[in-house]
């Protein structure tokens, strides 16, 4: 007892060791005298009743304002809390500063940094008399064709204001894709405190050559302090533009290797689904497969051609392709599924695949890599006949010989009576099993009749091309009429005993993960060739003969 205490508080020890806090601001971004949030992340709610301190805070970084927040999420079709507390801070020097590791109640967390930016220098001598300012920048003034520019855009406004409109961002021979939401925060320059605005957009330029980006505009309506105390309105419309840029768009280099894509980073990555475990002859396994580009636009993700491999076959699903947008601009991502059929035995190796890419940090061309995989292929494991327990006798009669002159010994005689032992417990069974067999009757009737009319969409499905609603139904008409549980074709490709049937059960399968159905090939499926020979079996016959064919209580 003393013992399974031990256990049990050294597993409620692991499990609060696990507890993480986590740490995140709202933007990259932060300069000298703006306000920024810094969320804390925790998972036990009796972390939020425990004593918060802000020790761990740096001496540079001043709270404003601290809150915390419980609220319920669904991620995936399922709830996730989440709470925490949220800190409004502000910096009044540039610089790098850590958060060393820290606990609260039973969580701890990881060490953090965050970086202070300079402030904006010029921001009092741009139109020094309006109370609303607007300022615009660009992340690079040269680039190459189709790679990334982020365009960011801020609204100041020290005065009250309402109506804002910010016209769109629009760019000849570009994509354009705004950034998410706009980020609100506060900031103070001069004594004055201002109320931003920043907007972000990415700029993708299609052609080479002198790229012109025009200016914004920003139309609000601002108090008037001038304004009469009769007047019929205390709110005077202004209008705002930024200044225009123009960007150097440089052609794809000479030296540049086919495909062109500009990115920071480009990442391919396979996974085998959980499970796969061991590779079979005619059985499927699933191979996920990633591609990842910083700063590209899903568009930009490269098409791979999987060479032909001898002893696999191949199909690919139709690939997924996803976008990221963050404040570093877009991540994308190709998303696909490829399922791998092996059709011989020994070693098979997926060859290694190399795409090439400009990186746009460095200047210089790339490679992604993702390394071969080697996998051990073995036969298809099928069910063996075991030699029955008089094939045997015989057999052992004949390897040796006994004389007809030898007395019986006392292991004959325990056989005698083991023998006679089981003839009265098999006397007894049968006797037994007189009186159920007619109470179980109008269940197998009952069965029959529910197999009958699966036979019949059976047949219907066969004429059509669908293999996909074909097989789901024949599992299920196979699953009644052998009063057995079959969840996939393999399954009763294994314990098949006609090879006119296994074969075609095979095509099927692999119409099942082709991107076509009847295109002429040997391997096509026929659904009424398969009917006909599934309507041929003898279900009771089956039964009978894996009753006969179990092996021998007592093997030697």
């Amino acid at each position: 007892m003393r013992f399974l205490l031990i256990l049990l508080l050294s597993l409620l020890s692991i499990n609060i060791a696990h507890a993480k806090i986590d740490i995140a601001i709202d933007r990259n971004d932060v300069r000298v005298n703006e306000t920024f949030q810094l969320t804390i992340n925790v998972e036990d709610p009796k972390t939020l009743s425990a004593q918060q301190s802000m020790d761990f805070l740096p001496s540079e970084l001043q709270v404003l304002s601290s809150q915390h927040f419980q609220k319920s999420t669904v991620i995936d079709k399922q709830f996730a809390n989440q709470m925490g507390w949220t800190l409004t801070l502000i910096s009044s020097q540039a610089g790098t500063y850590s958060i060393p590791k820290f606990r609260i109640g039973n969580e701890e967390s990881e060490a953090f940094t965050i970086r202070i930016l300079p402030a904006i220098s010029n921001l009092d001598e741009l139109n020094p008399n309006s109370k609303v300012k607007m300022t615009a920048r660009i992340s690079d003034e040269e680039v190459y064709v189709q790679q990334q520019i982020i365009y960011t855009v801020r609204i100041y406004s020290s005065v009250p204001s309402r109506r804002h409109y910010l016209e769109p961002l629009n760019v000849d021979n570009a994509i354009i894709k705004k950034l998410g939401d706009a980020s609100d925060f506060q900031m103070m320059s001069q004594g004055v405190r201002y109320n931003v605005k920043e907007e972000k957009y990415v700029i993708f330029p299609q052609q080479s050559g002198e790229l012109a980006i025009p200016p914004m505009q920003f139309r609000t309506n601002i108090v008037d302090t001038q304004a009469s105390f009769g007047s019929l309105s205390r709110y005077r419309p202004i209008e705002l533009q930024s200044k225009p840029f123009t960007v150097q768009v440089k052609p794809k280099p000479a030296s540049a290797e086919t495909p062109w894509i500009p990115a920071k980073a480009l990442e391919l990555t396979a996974q085998w689904q959980e499970g796969v475990d061991s590779f079979e002859v005619g059985k499927p396994a699933t191979l996920d497969f990633y591609i990842k580009g910083v700063a590209l636009l899903p568009e930009q993700l490269p098409t791979i051609e999987f060479p032909e491999i001898t002893g696999l076959k191949i199909y690919r699903d139709k690939p997924i392709l996803q976008s990221r947008i963050n404040a570093n601009g877009v991540n994308s991502y190709h998303l696909e599924k490829l399922a791998i059929i092996p059709n011989q035995t020994g070693q098979v190796t997926i060859p290694a695949l190399k795409i090439p890419y400009w990186d746009t940090t460095k200047d210089v061309q790339a490679f992604a890599e993702l390394k071969p995989v080697t996998i051990s292929i073995q036969d298809k494991v099928n069910t063996i006949n075991l030699p029955s327990i008089t094939q045997q006798q015989s057999l052992d009669a004949r390897n040796n010989p006994v004389s007809e002159t030898a007395q019986p010994s006392y292991w004959q005689y325990l056989t005698y009576g083991f023998a006679l032992l089981w003839l009265t417990t098999l006397l007894l069974f049968l006797f037994r099993k007189r009186k159920p067999a007619v109470e179980t009757q109008p269940l197998e009737k009952s069965s029959t009749l529910k197999t009958s009319s699966e036979s019949i969409k059976l047949k219907a499905l066969a004429k059509e091309t669908n293999p996909r609603d074909f097989a789901n139904t024949l599992l299920q008409w196979y699953s009644h009429a052998s009063q057995s549980s079959f969840t996939n074709l393999n399954q009763i490709i294994n314990q098949c005993n006609n090879p006119k049937l296994a074969l075609e059960l095979s095509r099927l399968q692999t119409a099942l993960y082709a991107n076509t159905v009847n295109t002429g090939k040997p391997n096509d499926w026929d659904g009424l060739k398969i009917h006909s020979l599934l309507s041929s079996i003898d279900f009771k016959k089956v039964k009978a003969d894996r009753k006969r064919h179990l092996p021998p209580l007592y093997p030697e």
